[in-house]
């Protein structure tokens, strides 16, 4: 009986332990996000968008192909993506990648899907943030 109390005293105690460890300054600290982490987020978000200039797109014929062009101010010869979601609230998927020119210029020929929004994204880059603006909707009658 006596050694079943001293072994459950042993237990309460190490628990206790365990449990004030648990919650210690020290532990919270760690869990919280760097202050460089932060200010890196912050960094990013604070870069300017990208600028587009004369985007513009055509149907090929009466086809379900179509091109689109434009011109990027702010980078020199980016990675254009072109990019589609379904619906308004979908997330955008590249459906086709092309370079701009070393004045921005692009200029793209794809396949489109009915109900689709279609737009052009530009990566990230030393002065600009990630941009992607919606240029049209696919409807098919």
């Amino acid at each position: 009986m006596r050694i079943t109390r001293a072994i459950t005293g042993l237990i309460a105690a190490f628990m206790a332990a365990m449990v004030a460890l648990t919650f210690s300054p020290a532990t919270s600290q760690a869990l919280a996000p760097a202050k460089a982490d932060v200010a890196t987020d912050i960094a990013a978000k604070a870069k300017p968008m990208h600028k587009f200039k004369n985007v513009r797109w055509n149907q090929i014929g009466s086809s379900r192909t179509f091109a689109i062009a434009g011109t990027v101010t702010t980078a020199r010869a980016p990675k254009v993506a072109i990019v589609g979601k379904k619906g308004k609230n979908g997330t955008y998927k590249r459906v086709a990648l092309t370079r701009a020119g070393t004045g921005g210029k692009f200029k793209k020929r794809f396949k489109v899907k009915c109900g689709y929004y279609y737009g052009v994204r530009v990566g990230t880059s030393k002065t600009h943030r990630q941009t992607t603006i919606s240029v049209f909707k696919v409807r098919c009658y």
